[in-house]
């Protein structure tokens, strides 16, 4: 009697078949190229790793093999491929190759090619950096490294480790990732937009650029004005920049538009940084509510702390009328007055008229 073998797919047999109906494994060896002799090529043993990350989660690469035993190797790749044959080693040298060919160009060129055959919309571009922290000790004299692990900021809240920082371009539709790049661990995001502001301009010479690039304020400031120019962009405006004028307009002006029941805006046409701009105020009811509560906390805060210095003020005794003036001046002179008085000059009617008060400066959204 034949033996029966009984091996497992799980949700592999999904990957898998994704992997082949998007061509990763033939458009992976068009590139890297497949040398003779070989069992298995680079890209079924990119493929293997592919796989074996969406199942063997944080265990080392050359357990590998281990994953595979159970599992049907050949209904996920091919017939003739078999655990043995996605060993460290063969792994190893493939991450190599595509070292040599370049991580970033591979990726971008396969999901330029994915992205054209499936029709997908990538009109709208996000662009955005994140962190994740790492153990251990590097050597920063070397260049072993390609990217150097250093101190910085960690959005992880973890300032005891060091972060490697992470640049992804994902379409809207989808989330797809379009681009990515690793930097230093002490970039900050005005440099890593900038930089990819200019390698997106240098991409126009040789594929047209037809869409926006979505990113948060870091992105709009006057040392990347020159290169913005040349882009469609839609950002934040930063909080930092002057925009009372407007604001104040706005906000007298009343004709807002409804986006729904939350949400309202005006549209105001402007050349800034010597770019011509559409600019838009937004206003949030939900943002109202939690800005006034916050005005009304703090008022509460210092009207009790004023109080108490009020109520122990004339209980002392001044030689003269100037040195009780003096004392006067000395203790209002820590009131936070002028918090006060910022929070007035930006309190208006909210839209609408209905009598209530805006205390809080609608958000910025640029071109």
């Amino acid at each position: 009697m034949k033996k029966m073998e009984i091996k497992k797919l799980d949700h592999l047999g999904i990957v898998a078949g994704t992997i082949k109906e998007l061509g990763l494994i033939e458009k992976i060896d068009k590139r890297l190229g497949i040398k003779e002799r070989e069992e298995i090529s680079p890209g079924e043993a990119i493929a293997g790793m592919i796989i074996n990350r969406l199942g063997f989660t944080s265990r080392p690469l050359s357990l590998t093999p281990k994953f595979f035993e159970p599992v049907a190797v050949e209904r996920l790749l091919r017939e003739e491929i078999s655990a043995k044959h996605l060993n460290r080693h063969k792994l190893g040298r493939s991450l190599d190759v595509v070292h040599q060919y370049g991580c970033e160009r591979l990726l971008s060129e396969i999901i330029g090619e994915v992205v054209e055959e499936q029709g997908i919309e990538v009109k709208y571009k996000h662009l955005d950096t994140t962190s994740f922290c790492v153990t251990g000790e590097y050597d920063e004299e070397t260049d072993e490294q390609a990217r150097e692990v250093k101190p910085g900021y960690s959005k992880d809240h973890r300032p005891d480790l060091k972060p490697v920082i992470p640049e992804l371009i994902i379409s809207q539709n989808g989330g797809i990732s379009l681009m990515s790049r690793c930097w230093s661990g002490n970039a900050s995001d005005n440099e890593v937009f900038k930089t990819r502001a200019k390698a997106l301009i240098q991409k126009l010479k040789e594929v047209p650029w037809t869409g926006y690039l979505i990113a948060n304020s870091k992105l709009y400031s006057e040392g990347n004005a020159e290169t913005l120019k040349k882009l469609k962009f839609i950002t934040r405006i930063p909080s930092t920049m002057p925009v009372e004028k407007y604001t104040t307009t706005a906000l007298e002006n009343g004709t807002w538009q409804e986006i729904d029941d939350n949400y309202q805006y005006q549209r105001f046409e402007l050349k800034h940084y010597n770019i011509d701009q559409q600019w838009l105020v937004i206003y949030s009811k939900a943002a109202h509510k939690r800005a006034v509560k916050n005005v009304e906390k703090a008022v509460k805060k210092e009207r009790e702390k004023t109080n108490s210095q009020w109520y122990h003020l004339p209980a002392k005794r001044f030689k003269t009328k100037a040195e009780a003036q003096q004392a006067l001046e000395q203790t209002t002179a820590k009131w936070n007055i002028n918090l006060k008085i910022n929070h007035i000059k930006n309190i208006a009617a909210i839209p609408g008229g209905d009598g209530r008060k805006l205390a809080h400066p609608p958000r910025w959204f640029g071109k």
